[in-house]
């Protein structure tokens, strides 16, 4: 039976994790809110800009260059422009009717460069005609972005950088006289603050809505933690309830972890989807425990095959967790670009780990990473690409067996930036029946035998070698065979895979 200051524990145990989960809730939902803004401010910042380019590309197309050439010769400041010069005019209405049609909040002008004598010769870059009231026609443009004078003739888009009069985004193009010497160019600019709380505005709506989703989350919990609080209480009578209610939570427990496994199993690749690219493999898919730290992943684009055997830190449920990083990380990856070499995936994957488990920062003690074995193939030629971290490739051809061993480096872990290096991609020529086998730690490194020692990489060999003219079918069934004869009666220390494919 409980007394009074076990009560009092158990309440307090549920105020801390009370304050756990709030914790770990606002934590998740910063990152989430944090990189969507970034994420939303880039995309808005991409979109502005090619709409200034579009812009300012139409009304370039538009201004011929000799008419501008010769206001310019004609007046050198804007006391001497006469409103019914009609070269002037003209650009000057097609300035101001583009900037009433887009709703733009700034005027657009055009900027020329002129000779300054008594500067021995150097050019200036002038301020030309404009859409607004005010003319500046002649000042000179004294803040000029550097980029901007750079690609002068050829046009382009800035963002952001500051000036006299504030920060900007904007984007010229050149107009071009009927010789196809560049007279001038035409810029198109919006107020980065204009920019900005069209941002925040989006990122304020996204906040209001996690509150709401964070909140009803947080209400689900409190009650499930108090429920649970005062179960524990009520039942703490005797010891028998006591041993009930640890027997009901085991369960849930371990009905999470199979749920768990449910959702892991349909989201993972089965030897099933594998067979249906390759009809010769097969797929040794064995967890230490319910959940699995090892995972197999494919991602098809026409005639080319990704396929990888990844193998995360740890095993079980953290194992588990680290596996679906990894899965949607390789997904993200490959559906964004289509075209990636195995090393240059592995690359953006060390990358996207680093930066979700926040291994750049100093105070980070996250060690978890994984080792991938990672195979391009494609289907039509049988060329085959690989690129591993920390894990081998077998391939077993006419020649025998040869091993690729990839490079020295995991992916992620807070000693990532010692090896500031990429990940080569080997390329490989497979004839018609080759084999080529890639696998986790977790069956070379099993403990069993009559001297219980690894089972290592060398036996794994000879069981290939010596069943090359079996079907992959077999060589599935002698590898289970040889390694439930090889464990005994020992524990299973970590989760196998083992993916073999013949072409």
């Amino acid at each position: 039976m409980f007394m009074p200051r076990e009560i009092s524990s158990t309440r307090l145990l549920g105020k801390r994790l009370t304050i756990v989960l709030v914790a770990g809730l606002l934590l998740i939902s910063a990152f989430f809110i944090v990189g969507g803004y970034l994420t939303m401010k880039k995309r808005l910042q991409k979109d502005v800009l090619s709409r200034l380019h579009s812009i300012a590309k139409t009304v370039s197309l538009h201004i011929k260059g000799d008419e501008h050439d010769k206001v310019i010769a004609q007046y050198d400041t804007v006391s001497r422009l006469p409103k019914d010069d009609q070269s002037f005019m003209a650009i000057h209405e097609l300035l101001r009717e583009t900037k009433n049609i887009n709703g733009l909040n700034t005027e657009i002008y055009t900027l020329y460069f002129e000779e300054v004598h008594e500067a021995g010769g150097d050019e200036e870059l002038m301020l030309g005609i404009s859409s607004g009231k005010v003319q500046y026609f002649g000042h000179r443009y004294e803040s000029a972005p550097p980029e901007l004078i750079k690609n002068f003739s050829k046009g382009g888009v800035l963002a952001p950088y500051k000036d006299d009069h504030g920060t900007w985004l904007s984007a010229f193009m050149p107009i071009v006289c009927s010789n196809g010497k560049t007279a001038a160019i035409v810029q198109v600019d919006q107020r980065f603050d204009d920019f900005i709380s069209i941002a925040r505005n989006e990122a304020f709506i996204n906040l209001i809505v996690s509150v709401v989703i964070v909140s009803s989350i947080l209400l689900l919990m409190l009650y499930l933690v108090r429920k649970m609080i005062k179960v524990d209480i009520i039942k703490s009578e005797k010891l028998k309830s006591a041993y009930e209610l640890v027997g009901v939570q085991n369960k849930k427990i371990k009905d999470s972890i199979n749920y768990a496994q449910r959702i892991q199993n349909s989201i993972i690749p089965s030897e099933k989807d594998l067979q249906e690219l390759f009809p010769e493999s097969f797929m040794y898919y064995k967890a230490k425990d319910i959940v699995s730290g090892d995972f197999p992943w494919y991602f098809r684009h026409e005639n080319e095959v990704y396929i990888a055997a990844i193998d995360c830190t740890g095993h079980g449920v953290p194992g588990a967790m680290m596996s679906f990083i990894g899965y949607f990380l390789l997904n993200q990856i490959t559906s964004t670009s289509k075209k990636l070499s195995p090393g240059e995936i592995l690359d953006e994957l060390h990358e996207g780990v680093v930066r979700t488990l926040k291994q750049d920062e100093n105070s980070s003690s996250a060690n978890d990473g994984m080792d991938v074995a990672l195979c391009k193939i494609n289907l039509d030629t049988n060329q085959v690409w690989y690129s591993g971290a920390h894990r081998p490739l077998y391939v077993i051809g006419k020649s025998g067996l040869k091993e690729y061993k990839g490079s020295r480096k995991a992916i992620g872990g807070t000693h990532y930036d010692k090896f500031n290096r990429s990940f080569e991609t080997v390329s490989i020529e497979i004839e018609k029946g080759d084999e080529f086998y890639f696998f986790s730690d977790g069956l070379p490194d099993q403990i069993g035998g009559e001297r219980t020692k690894k089972y290592g990489p060398k036996r794994l060999r000879s069981l290939f070698e010596n069943n090359r003219e079996s079907t992959m079918e077999q060589i599935k069934k002698e590898l289970e065979k040889e390694f439930v004869t090889w464990m005994r009666d020992l524990k299973q220390l970590d989760d196998v895979l083992l993916i073999g494919v013949r072409l």
